[in-house]
């Protein structure tokens, strides 16, 4: 017979784990906080965190970008993409359009409204990357990028270098559609 308590009947000395020593509790207490105040950072700009992140991914992107490719980079959904675009470009800070090759596909570009954003936007990154060398010091920032990109790996997020940046995208499993979808960014 199984032993079944209600949880008014554990004792707390049974609970061997904090929750603020867990280190997962630990990262997404950071991550909310380090977004917050990247909210705040680009709310004078009129922008969301995550139309920032948008606009920035275009900007890393040459020739643009496709919502489903922005929402690889970004580890989001596509249509949370699409909304974040639908609203940058209703702003004029982007303009969309289609590939000759599948005019299926909506590409994502700059506008000069989109460019100067993104300007704005790498003034703040580059403060936020100060403040986190000022918190970390060289050698504790090498040691937390390289424990990132272990973590990313260990949850299916890949990270490669381009030239065109750091890029990071949510690995998919489906060696078909990252092939037609790589074939779509060219």
């Amino acid at each position: 017979m199984v032993n079944r308590r209600t949880l008014s009947e554990v004792r707390t000395s049974e609970v061997t784990s904090s929750l603020s020593e867990g280190l997962g509790f630990r990262l997404n207490r950071l991550a909310r906080v380090i977004k917050q105040r990247w909210t705040d950072d680009v709310e004078d700009l009129g922008l969301t965190a995550p139309q920032a992140a948008v606009l920035r991914g275009i900007a890393q992107s040459p020739r643009g970008g496709s919502v489903r490719s922005l929402a690889r980079l970004l580890a989001s959904d596509a249509m949370s993409v699409k909304r974040c675009a639908d609203g940058l470009e209703a702003r004029g800070a982007i303009c969309s359009g289609s590939l000759a090759a599948d005019r299926r596909l909506r590409t994502l570009t700059l506008t000069d409204e989109g460019v100067a954003l993104v300007r704005a936007l790498e003034h703040r990154v580059r403060a936020q990357e100060e403040l986190f060398n000022a918190q970390l010091g060289p050698g504790p920032r090498t040691q937390l990028e390289a424990a990132i990109t272990t973590l990313e790996k260990g949850f299916g997020v890949t990270s490669s270098a381009s030239s065109t940046g750091d890029r990071r995208t949510r690995t998919t499993g489906n060696e078909i559609n990252d092939q037609q979808e790589k074939d779509e960014e060219r």
